[in-house]
């Protein structure tokens, strides 16, 4: 069996979540556990060390602006612990769309602090913001999870150094493969284990 490279995984989605990070190792699947929010990271890093196949991100994820506190203390103080921040982004979709102006506000924080991290990003109609946001702040280790944007802005991710993660469950066709070369990761988001 070929070595798999999962970019975007959230292991505290899971209630057997001991069992998966177990199977992980097992399989030596590399494997990028993405959290919601940075008090969720300090649980997991609680409950499991890091290994060769298991390392997790720090992260806020967008659409947790104006329902939860951004633990900004927290994200500080453990920031130093990894080499990973994820899942973090922008999402303009209508639901989210009220907390624009905070969701701009914690991305372009944490971003600033990031600059020498590899990046899980969200981003959902809101390329534009978060194009400008990673530039100026310097941010060139990204992945951009689950991109479903035009491909004018996707060759702008390109040019600034993004890769991108996809799904098995993302529709076909959604970014042109012929763009992407080597720019393409695997995402295991929704898969069951």
């Amino acid at each position: 069996m070929s070595k798999l490279i999962d970019m975007h995984f959230h292991l505290d989605f899971y209630s057997n979540h001991s069992q998966v990070f177990k199977q992980i190792n097992k399989l030596e699947q590399h494997t990028l556990c993405v959290t919601n929010q940075p008090e969720i990271f300090e649980t997991c890093i609680e409950l499991y060390q890091p290994t060769n196949y298991v390392q997790f991100g720090i992260g806020f994820h967008p659409q947790n602006a104006g329902k939860v506190r951004f633990g900004k203390a927290s994200f500080i103080r453990n920031l130093s612990t990894t080499k990973y921040v994820g899942e973090v982004g922008l999402d303009f979709s209508n639901e989210y769309l009220n907390y624009k102006n905070e969701q701009i506000e914690i991305f372009d924080f944490i971003c600033k602090m990031s600059c020498d991290k590899i990046m899980s990003v969200h981003c959902r109609m809101a390329e534009q913001q978060i194009y400008e946001i990673l530039k100026k702040n310097g941010n060139r280790k990204v992945i951009i999870h689950w991109y479903s944007g035009n491909e004018i802005w996707l060759e702008k991710f390109i040019n600034l150094g993004a890769y991108f993660s996809v799904n098995f469950n993302q529709k076909e066709g959604l970014i042109p493969r012929s763009l992407l070369r080597n720019k393409l990761f695997q995402d295991m988001e929704e898969v069951i284990y």
